[in-house]
């Protein structure tokens, strides 16, 4: 019943203007607050048996992975959206436009050596700095670099696939994949900043 509900609030919000689907949240938004303020007290329980390790990384950082990981999100709800149209040539532009250069990625998920000169200078894109690919490559753990790599692979595969191969239910077989690493690394990290937050 839950997901039927919120499956026709979603399809009213994409199907009427932005004034009234601005009314349709704002109406929700009272009884999101109750439920914030109910939960409000379990939330320091919760954190204190997380069971998650924690990855402790400069706040610089710990914001960029989680700027990362909320554009895979949206990534992955906009592949959903092209699947649904039959849309291959935008799936594929839409995995071409999130991963960033395999090699790099490799480079990223190695034995967490410091990285020569030459591996940590390139190949770069815009707004990717050296010195951070440095810090990540120490700060965090080798398997957690490794399912990092394993999700941009699979991101790869689907750019690659999914003109050539032109099939959306082998393309979505791909994306659940890439969504079980990142299923399995949330289930796993938890990233905090060296002053604890």
């Amino acid at each position: 019943m839950i997901r039927f509900q919120i499956l026709r609030e979603f399809s009213f919000m994409t199907e009427h203007p932005r004034s009234l689907r601005l009314a349709a949240v704002g109406a929700t938004v009272p009884a999101m607050v109750a439920l914030m303020l109910a939960l409000a007290p379990m939330m320091p329980a919760r954190a204190a048996s997380d069971g998650r390790a924690p990855i402790v990384l400069p706040a610089e950082d710990r914001d960029h992975l989680l700027e990362q990981m909320r554009d895979y999100l949206v990534y992955s709800s906009s592949t959903l959206g092209a699947l649904a149209e039959h849309d291959m040539a935008k799936v594929q532009g839409l995995a071409e436009a999130v991963r960033p250069p395999l090699v790099r990625a490799k480079m990223l998920a190695g034995d967490g050596a410091p990285a020569s000169a030459e591996q940590s200078s390139g190949p770069l894109l815009p707004g990717q700095n050296p010195a951070r690919f440095q810090r990540m490559r120490s700060n965090l753990p080798q398997p957690f670099r490794l399912m990092m790599l394993q999700m941009r692979q699979g991101i790869a595969e689907i750019a690659s696939d999914a003109v050539a191969v032109s099939d959306p239910m082998h393309t979505l077989g791909q994306l659940s994949r890439v969504q079980q690493v990142c299923i399995a690394c949330h289930a796993t990290y938890r990233l905090e900043t060296k002053d604890g937050s």
